[in-house]
C-alpha cells in the first residue's frame, strides 16, 4: 500500500517514482476539482488529451479547468505518445517544427466548442497552417539578419566577417580609451624612472590643494592642431565621413564653435548636420591622441607631488605648495608642447577641485578659496553631476523632490541615510556642502580583464556564432597575457533583442534589448583562451538564445591573480587537491550563478599549468526518464554528455554517487524524509560507502561544532546510540544540532524528564535568537548585508562594524556558528574588490575568531 500513495516517500535516486507520484497527485488534483463542478457538464472532449504550451488568453488554469469539466483529459507534461492536441496562442520557429506534426489549436477552440455545446473541427482553429506559403513575422531576428546582411559593406563591417574582431578593435574609440586608462600606471612608473630625482612627498601639507587638469574638447583639439583652416569653423569627431545627412554614427568631441549651434557629444551626426549643415567631420587619430597624452602627463608628473590618473586627457594633482601663477605656467606649457588648450580647476579638495575645472572652461582657469566662490560653485551644480550620482540614486533623488544641490541641503542627514544607504547618504550630506574628505588613489590594483561588443553583432547560424565567440575569447587571453594576469571567475554577459523590437535606429547597432550575464568560477587560474571559450559557450547555451537574436556579447575575467590577499593566522587554509581539469562544469570545486559570481575561500596558489577540458562526460541514463524530457533538453544532452542507456535490469549505484563528507550540509540532511536520511547516513557509515565517499576528495571531514572538552574521540558506542543502527564515526561528526534532533525524531531519550528540560532550552533558545534588524533568517540576512555594503560607496562606518561584529558573537554565545560562518564569507566576497574594506573585515575575523577560542577552545 505504501508503493501506491503518490504521498508516500521515496527512495533515493528512484526519480522515475517520484515523477509518478507527482502526476498521480495531479490527477487527483483533477478529480477534486471535477467534484467542486456545481453542475454536470456535457463530455465535449471526451477521448482528447490535451496540452499547453506556454503563454495563453484566457490563462491556463481557466483552460484547465474547462477541460476538465467538459470531460477530457489534460495534459500537464507533454507526453507525445498520448497527446492529441496542443493549445498556444504563439509558437517559436523551433516549436513550430517540434510540433509539426500534431494538432495545435488555438484557444478559442475550447471556448467556442463550450459556447456551441459541441466539439467543433479543430482544423477552423489551427494555429500553423499546414501550407508552406506561411510567412515569417518581418520583426524576428532570421529576418532583420537577412535583410540587413544583404550588402557585402554590412558583410565586412558585422561578425559574419571572420577578421571583424580585429577590425572592429582597429577603430573602436572606446576600446583605445580603456586599453589607455590601463596603460597611464605603466607611464607614471616610466616617468618615475625618467625623473629618479623627483622625490615625492608621502603627507599631505597644511596648505595642499588639490588640481584638475583637463583638456578642451580632446579629440577635436588634436584633429584641428594638424588642419589650421578649421579653427574657427565647427567640427566634430566621428566614423562617419559626413557625407550621408541621416548618419547614424555618434558624434565623440566638438569644438565649442559647433556647440554654438547646440551639437553635443554623443549626438548622430545625421542630428547635428541637420542643426549646422556646415559641420566639418573628421575621423578619428588615435596614434595622435597617444602621443599627445603621453606629453600630457609628463609635465604634470613634474609639479605633482601626487597624481592620479584619470583618463586620457585629464589627471588630478595633489601640490601640497601651491601659488597662483602655477596653473598658468602649467597650461602654457601644455599648450607649447602639444598645441591644444587645457583648462585648470584649483580648491582644497577633489570635488571642488573638479567644480571648478567646468567654470574654467574652455582654455582658462580657476582657483576656488573663498566661501562665497564655494557656494557659488555649489548652486549651480546638479545633484546628478556629483561623484557616485548615478541613474539610480537620481530618480532617488527626485522622488524626493531634490534635483540641486540647495534643496538637498533642506534634507536632514537621517533621511538621507535612510533613503540612499548610511554611506551615499552621509557623502550627498557633506558633499552639498562642499566637504569631501577623499584622497587621490594613485596605486590600484587591476579587478578586473575583459573584451565587449554590442555593434555589428548579427550572426546567420551557431557555426558563425561558435566562432565569433572562440575569437573573443582569444581576445580576451591575449589581454590577459599581456598584463600576466590569470583569472578565476569568467563572466558572460549577452544582449538579447527584445521580440518587439525592429531594426536599430543606430544602423548596425544593439538597438531594443534585455541585459543577461552568467559566472563560472573554475578550480585553476588561467589566461588559457581554450578554457576561456568552452566556458564561456557552456554558459551561451545554458540560455538556449537563438543566435540571431544576439546583439551583443561581453566576456569578463574577475579575480585576478594579483588580488590574492595574504590570511590572518587565525584563519585555516582550505587545502584542495588539485584537478586536472580546470572545467567547472564538470567538477564540485566550481559554481555556475546567475548574475551574483560564485567564490571559493582561501585558495592556496594557483596551478602553473591548465590542462584541456574532457571532451565529453559520461552520463547513464534511464530511457523511460529520457522519453519524457522535452526535445530541447535531449538535444543539449546529446550535444554536452556521452549519454549511456541503462538496461532494464541495471540499477544505478547511487551510494558511489555521493559527494564527500566534508561537503555534505547538516540543514539539508535534516530535510530529508527519514527513511532516505537513514539510507544515506548508513552509506556513509558502512566501509564501501565510506570508500566511495571520500575518494572522490583529500581534504578530511570539518571537525565538529563542539568545544574540545566535550569531544569524543572514542571508538566505543555512546549510550545515546544503542538501538540505533548508526555508525558511531559519522554520528561524531555531526553536529550537536543535528544529533539532537535526530534523536529526538527517534524518541529514544531514555530520561523524559531531562528530554524536556531539552525541549524547554531548545524553545527558549528559539524565542533568545540572536536577531539583527529584527531578522534571524539567513538569507534576508544576506539581503540586509548585501544592501550595506551596496549603500557604501568607500568604508563602513565604525558604528556598523561594531553592531555586525556584537551580532556574530551573538550568534557564537547562542552554539550558532555556521550562520556567522556563512555570512561572513558572503561579506568577503562582496568586499573582495574594496580595499578599504579589508582592515574592517580582518577586525571582525580576529574578533570572531578570539570568541569562538574562549568558547570553544579552536579558532573560527
Amino acid at each position: 500500500m505504501e508503493e501506491q500513495d503518490p504521498y508516500g516517500a521515496i527512495k533515493f535516486g528512484e526519480f522515475r517514482k517520484y515523477m509518478q507520484n507527482k502526476q498521480s497527485k495531479l490527477k487527483q488534483q483533477e478529480k477534486e476539482l471535477l467534484n467542486q463542478s456545481s453542475q454536470e457538464q456535457l463530455p465535449l472532449f471526451d477521448g482528447c488529451s490535451i496540452h499547453i504550451n506556454g503563454y495563453t488568453d484566457p490563462p491556463s488554469s481557466e483552460l484547465r479547468r474547462s477541460i476538465i469539466q467538459y470531460g477530457g483529459d489534460y495534459q500537464h507534461y507533454l507526453k507525445k505518445s498520448s497527446v492529441t492536441h496542443i493549445i498556444a496562442t504563439n509558437l517559436t520557429n523551433s516549436k513550430i517544427q517540434e510540433f509539426r506534426a500534431y494538432k495545435v489549436v488555438r484557444p478559442e477552440w475550447i471556448l467556442k466548442s463550450i459556447e456551441s455545446k459541441q466539439l467543433l473541427p479543430w482544423q477552423n482553429f489551427r494555429l500553423v497552417p499546414n501550407s508552406s506559403d506561411q510567412k515569417e513575422l518581418p520583426f524576428t531576428g532570421e529576418c532583420l539578419n537577412k535583410a540587413i546582411l544583404k550588402t557585402d559593406w554590412a558583410r565586412k563591417s558585422t561578425t559574419v566577417n571572420p577578421e571583424f574582431i580585429k577590425r572592429y578593435y582597429e577603430s573602436s574609440r572606446l576600446h583605445h580609451l580603456s586599453i589607455w586608462k590601463g596603460e597611464l600606471k605603466e607611464i607614471v612608473a616610466n616617468l618615475q624612472q625618467k625623473y629618479p630625482s623627483k622625490k615625492r612627498k608621502s603627507t599631505q601639507a597644511d596648505d595642499c590643494v588639490y588640481m584638475h587638469v583637463d583638456f578642451d574638447c580632446f579629440f577635436a583639439s588634436v584633429g584641428i592642431r594638424d588642419r589650421p583652416h578649421l579653427k574657427d569653423k565647427p567640427v566634430a569627431v566621428s566614423h562617419s565621413k559626413g557625407y550621408c545627412g541621416d548618419s547614424s554614427s555618434d558624434i565623440a568631441s566638438c569644438n565649442y564653435v559647433a556647440r554654438t549651434f547646440n551639437i553635443r557629444n554623443g549626438m548622430t551626426v545625421g542630428t547635428a548636420k541637420h542643426l549646422c549643415p556646415q559641420l566639418q567631420v573628421i575621423p578619428y587619430e588615435f596614434e595622435k591622441y597617444r602621443s599627445v597624452s603621453e606629453q600630457f602627463y609628463e609635465i604634470l608628473f613634474q609639479y605633482a607631488d601626487a597624481m592620479q590618473a584619470v583618463s586620457v586627457d585629464e589627471a588630478l594633482l595633489q601640490i601640497n605648495a601651491y601659488h597662483d601663477t602655477l596653473a598658468t605656467k602649467i597650461r602654457t606649457q601644455i599648450r607649447d608642447a602639444t598645441g591644444c588648450e587645457a583648462s585648470v580647476g584649483v580648491g582644497p579638495n577633489i570635488l571642488l577641485a573638479r567644480l571648478s575645472t567646468r567654470k574654467a572652461k574652455p582654455a582658462g582657469q580657476f582657483h576656488c578659496q573663498t566661501q562665497d566662490e564655494i557656494e557659488s560653485l555649489l548652486t549651480d551644480t546638479s545633484v546628478s553631476e556629483l561623484p557616485g550620482v548615478g541613474y539610480a540614486i537620481t530618480e532617488k533623488l527626485n522622488d524626493m523632490n531634490v534635483k540641486t544641490i540647495i534643496e538637498m541641503r533642506k534634507i536632514p542627514k537621517s533621511e538621507l541615510q535612510a533613503k540612499l544607504g548610511t554611506k551615499m547618504g552621509q557623502n550627498l550630506f557633506n558633499f552639498s556642502r562642499g566637504i569631501d574628505d577623499r584622497e587621490l588613489t594613485t596605486h590600484q590594483k587591476r579587478q578586473s580583464i575583459s573584451a565587449e561588443l554590442n555593434w555589428g553583432v548579427r550572426f546567420e547560424n551557431e557555426e558563425n556564432e561558435r566562432s565569433f565567440i572562440e575569437g573573443l575569447a582569444k581576445e580576451v587571453s591575449d589581454r590577459l597575457i599581456k598584463q600576466q594576469l590569470k583569472g578565476k571567475t569568467i563572466t558572460l554577459k549577452i544582449m538579447k533583442r527584445k521580440e518587439v523590437a525592429t531594426q536599430a535606429a543606430k544602423h548596425l547597432g544593439h538597438g531594443k534589448v534585455d541585459t543577461f550575464s552568467k559566472s563560472i568560477t573554475i578550480s585553476n587560474y588561467t589566461n588559457n583562451s581554450d578554457t576561456i571559450f568552452k566556458s564561456v559557450y557552456s554558459l551561451l547555451k545554458s540560455f538556449r538564445f537563438p543566435c540571431a537574436d544576439i546583439r551583443g556579447i561581453g566576456i569578463q575575467i574577475t579575480r585576478l591573480d594579483n588580488n590574492i590577499e595574504t590570511i590572518s593566522p587565525n584563519q585555516h587554509t582550505l587545502k584542495f587537491k588539485g584537478i586536472a581539469t580546470s572545467s567547472a562544469v564538470a567538477t564540485n570545486s566550481s559554481t555556475t550563478t546567475n548574475t551574483i559570481t560564485s567564490f571559493n575561500t582561501n585558495v592556496t596558489s594557483p596551478s602553473p599549468t591548465v590542462t584541456p577540458l574532457p571532451q565529453k562526460e559520461e552520463m547513464i541514463v534511464d530511457p523511460s526518464v529520457y522519453e519524457e524530457l522535452p526535445l530541447s533538453v535531449q538535444q543539449e544532452l546529446q550535444s554536452n554528455y556521452a549519454l549511456k542507456f541503462k538496461k532494464e535490469e541495471e540499477k544505478i549505484d547511487w551510494v558511489s554517487e555521493l559527494p564527500p563528507w566534508s561537503q555534505l550540509d547538516p540543514a539539508y540532511l535534516l530535510a530529508l524524509p527519514d527513511t532516505m536520511r537513514e539510507q544515506i547516513i548508513k552509506a556513509y557509515g558502512s566501509k564501501e560507502g565510506l570508500t566511495a565517499a571520500s575518494s572522490t576528495s583529500s581534504p578530511p571531514p570539518p571537525p565538529p561544532l563542539l568545544p574540545l572538552q566535550s569531544r569524543s574521540f572514542s571508538s566505543k558506542i555512546p549510550l545515546e546510540l544503542e538501538g540505533l543502527s548508526y555508525d558511531v564515526n559519522v554520528w561524531n561528526e555531526l553536529p550537536l544540532d543535528v544529533r539532537t534532533e535526530l534523536l529526538a525524531e527517534h524518541g529514544i531519550n531514555k530520561q523524559p524528564e531531562k528530554a524536556e528540560q531539552q525541549q524547554q532550552k531548545k524553545e527558549l533558545k528559539k524565542i533568545e535568537e540572536p536577531s539583527l534588524h529584527g531578522l534571524t533568517d539567513v538569507n534576508d540576512l544576506r539581503n540586509l548585508i548585501r544592501d550595506w555594503v551596496q549603500s557604501t560607496v568607500t568604508e563602513p562606518e565604525p558604528e556598523d562594524v561594531t553592531t555586525i561584529t556584537d551580532f556574530f558573537i551573538e550568534l557564537v554565545q547562542a552554539q550558532d556558528l555556521e550562520k556567522p560562518r556563512l555570512l561572513l564569507l558572503y561579506l568577503s566576497y562582496l568586499t573582495k574588490d574594496n580595499p578599504h574594506w579589508k582592515l574592517h573585515l580582518k577586525t571582525i575575523q580576529d574578533t570572531l575568531s578570539d570568541v569562538v577560542i574562549s568558547v570553544y577552545g579552536y579558532p573560527f
